[in-house]
């Protein structure tokens, strides 16, 4: 018989005797009745019971053994003595994990119950928990299974995951590797919901992490339908690359097949993403539009924007042109309309200082004269002996309107600008006593007193009009308009008593000031001068896009602008930015070598920086290469408008000496500078046309390295009179227009010009220069 066999009836016999000795504690045994004489031996004797406190009977201890079962610790023989039937090396246990008996609460041996391990499958268990599997069915402990509701065996979650259930794990059960998982994602020992960036083909992707609801696969990808894929084109189950014919609307494409950089452009009333996708050139709202005339493209039947062709009004000088009847002078010449030249003047002195092109490519130039000047609109005459003239033309050279202003005395223009409604804006000195400049006769200090004025852009009639100064000369030089319609005023004064935005004494000598005031009336705001004992001049400011303002000049003192600075020689030049919104220096800088080195213009290179024009001696350097002149040489450079870092520098030199007078910048950045040079000049692109004086040079640099596009010179019979030569940039292709002062003659693109008497003012198309 098996030890648990024999376990199981010694536990019954004993539980039979413990329930018969326990039954009463006076029950005895059956008495042995002797026949014969009595004696010691043969006394007769009590009962014995299994709790009469005694050891009798064939009990092994105190009511123990013999039929009593004995409690844990006392002795034994075998395991029916004891009440838990654990007889160990002669003495009774209590139940425990480990005696190979089932005892205690047990549900089998060693195994089941609160205390110890569960059972294996095939034991005896009275519930779930006392088996391993978490199943008790018909009093025995079930071997695990993929559809008994418990979470056993290898499983990882409730009939599910393992590698002996084909179910997989819904989100939220736990897992151990992704293949436990419906979704193929396990993450921190859960299922987890599948995504498009988990890196697994799962959900209704088609491939690893795109298709379905995670939107369109690259090409190459496995696809179901085009919706797939990227390139809405599904090919043999595989994602097909975009391409114009497809018949899709795919890849960069702004429309059916049109549009973006690898396809046809789009028709009109296609989609598009700007100007072009579209072959007119025009989008607006995301659709091609039909081409018109005020577009600002090319298109259509134009030969040029918005202008040329049957439809359109005629183009301008320097734009382009098939026919005569494209251009508004009627000359075509090879594809653009050609370029003209005009002069005006008598037997007095008669000199331009500046010239602005207004938002429809009319002509601005403000000079002076003395005697009478006619521009076709009828004799000017000066009061005085030298009074100022403003005249518009209109992009072909037709004079518009002239007007004159001045007093009793000497007058001069040398600060021109224009608003962004084409208004005029004036600035200089005069020396008159009764200064009126079409309104009221303006206040008078002494010497020349600095004046301002705003002229409408129709006709010239007079909008406002302010003069300030003090006991010295005092001169506006330059005028910019700023983002907002104020005015940035550059200049210089002579006073002791200087006043506009303040009161200002000057350090001695000719000192240098800077203002911004009011667009509507001059009206100062801000000013702030520099100098020392030498001659400190402003020579000319800009306006950027920021609203800072730039400006150059030159200095002959120790000045500080923020910082001290000190020329290393006679004159250094001095540029830099203040701030639009602080009014304080940004940077401010110098530049000197050895000689005479001035800055005499400067202009808005974009948001890129400035572009700085003027004349050197000797040896300078800007932060690039040393510039080495022979005499007088010009420059231009361009500086960043961050901290006025050198960003390229150029020289352009002749045999004599020369000026940089005037620098802009065209619609792309390119630069463009205008001079005069005395001999054969060489302006980057070999030398040029030489005169029997000075004569005026034009030179076009690129915006990035200031490398040489393009110059030209006129050559002059006698020297040009006034070193104020002049140019602008159309807003309308770029075209470019010049002004100046010859004494004899001039030869210039368009016509041989030859002075009446005297100095001459002229203006002159250059057309788009190359």
């Amino acid at each position: 018989m098996e030890r648990r066999s024999i376990v199981t009836l010694g536990a019954s016999i004993a539980l039979v005797l413990l329930a018969q000795c326990s039954s009463s504690s006076s029950k005895s045994r059956t008495p042995t009745q002797d026949a014969g004489p009595t004696d010691a031996s043969n006394d007769q004797a009590q009962p014995a019971t299994c709790g009469d406190g005694v050891q009798n009977g064939d009990e092994i201890a105190v009511d123990c053994g013999g039929g009593c079962l004995c409690a844990a610790g006392q002795p034994c023989k075998e395991d029916v003595d004891c009440a838990q039937a654990a007889c160990v090396a002669g003495k009774c246990q209590p139940p425990n994990c480990t005696d190979g008996i089932a005892n205690g609460e047990e549900s089998d041996a060693d195994c089941g119950g609160p205390a110890c391990p569960r059972c294996s499958a095939g034991k005896a268990c009275t519930q779930a928990t006392d088996c391993d599997s978490g199943v008790c069915k018909a009093s025995i402990c079930q071997v695990p299974s993929c559809g008994d509701g418990v979470a056993n065996g290898n499983e990882t979650g409730v009939d599910c995951g393992g590698p002996d259930c084909s179910a997989k794990c819904k989100n939220g059960s736990a897992c151990k590797q992704p293949t436990d998982c419906e979704s193929q994602v396990c993450q921190s020992d859960k299922c987890v919901p599948a995504s498009c960036a988990d890196k697994v083909k799962n959900g209704d992707e088609t491939d690893l992490d795109c298709g379905g609801s995670c939107g369109g696969c690259d090409d190459g990808k496995t696809c179901g339908d085009a919706a797939d894929c990227k390139s809405l084109v599904c090919t043999g189950n595989a994602c097909t690359a975009a391409a114009c014919p497809d018949g899709v609307k795919n890849g960069s494409e702004t429309d059916l097949d049109c549009g973006g950089p690898g396809c046809p452009a789009c028709a009109d009333g296609k989609g598009c993403g700007d100007g072009g996708d579209c072959s007119s050139g025009v989008c607006l709202s995301n659709v091609c539009q039909v081409p018109n005339c005020t577009d600002t493209k090319s298109n259509g039947n134009e030969t040029d924007i918005d202008c040329g062709g049957p439809l359109c009004p005629t183009c301008n000088t320097g734009q382009n042109c098939s026919q005569p009847t494209d251009c508004a002078g009627g000359t075509c010449t090879t594809t653009q309309c050609a370029t003209w030249a005009k002069s005006f003047g008598d037997a007095g002195q008669d000199f331009p200082k500046r010239l602005a092109v207004d938002s429809k490519g009319n002509i601005v130039v403000l000079g002076g004269f003395t005697g009478d000047i006619d521009f076709g609109k009828g004799k000017l005459t000066a009061k005085a002996s030298s009074d100022i003239f403003v005249a518009k033309f209109s992009p072909t050279g037709t004079t518009l309107w002239a007007v004159q202003l001045g007093g009793n005395q000497a007058d001069s223009a040398l600060a021109l600008a224009l608003t962004a409604q084409d208004d005029i804006l004036i600035g200089g000195g005069s020396a008159s006593t009764n200064l009126n400049l079409g309104g009221l006769t303006l206040p008078y200090a002494a010497g020349y007193d600095a004046f301002m004025a705003k002229l409408s852009g129709v006709d010239g009639s007079h909008v406002w009009s302010d003069a300030f100064g003090g006991d010295g000369d005092d001169y506006v030089r330059s005028i910019a308009v700023d983002k907002n319609g104020d005015l940035l005023v550059g200049g210089q004064f002579a006073s002791t008593n200087f006043s506009h935005g303040g009161t200002f004494a000057t350090k001695g000598g000719i000192d240098g000031f800077l203002m911004k005031a009011s667009g509507g009336n001059g009206t100062a705001t801000w000013a702030m001068t520099f100098g020392g004992a030498n001659l400190d001049v402003v020579r000319s400011v800009a306006a950027l896009p920021s609203g800072d303002m730039a400006f150059t000049g030159y200095i002959s003192s120790d000045v500080t602008v923020g910082a001290t600075l000190v020329p290393a020689s006679s004159q250094d030049i001095i540029v830099g930015l203040i701030s639009g919104s602080t009014l304080k220096e940004t940077w401010v800088t110098s530049f000197g070598g050895t000689g005479a080195d001035q800055g005499l213009d400067i202009s808005a290179a974009g948001t890129n920086g400035v572009v700085l024009g003027g004349r050197f001696q000797n040896t300078i350097n800007f932060g690039g290469a040393n510039l080495v002149a022979q005499g007088y040489d010009s420059f231009v450079v361009k500086l960043g408008a961050v901290t006025g870092a050198h960003t390229w520098s150029t020289r352009q030199q002749s045999a004599g000496d020369d000026w940089m007078m005037s620098v802009t910048v065209d619609s792309k950045g390119d630069v463009y500078g205008m001079g005069l040079a005395t001999g054969a000049m060489d302006a980057g692109g070999g030398a040029l046309p030489v005169s029997t004086g000075r004569a005026p040079f034009v030179v076009k640099l690129g915006a990035a390295s200031g490398n040489h596009l393009y110059s030209a010179s006129f050559p002059a019979t006698g020297n040009a009179a006034s070193t104020d030569q002049a140019l602008a940039v159309s807003p309308l292709a770029d075209a470019v227009f010049a002004t100046g002062a010859f004494a004899s003659g001039i030869t210039t693109p368009a016509a041989s010009l030859t002075a009446v008497g005297g100095d001459e003012v002229y203006v002159m198309s250059l057309g788009r220069l190359p």
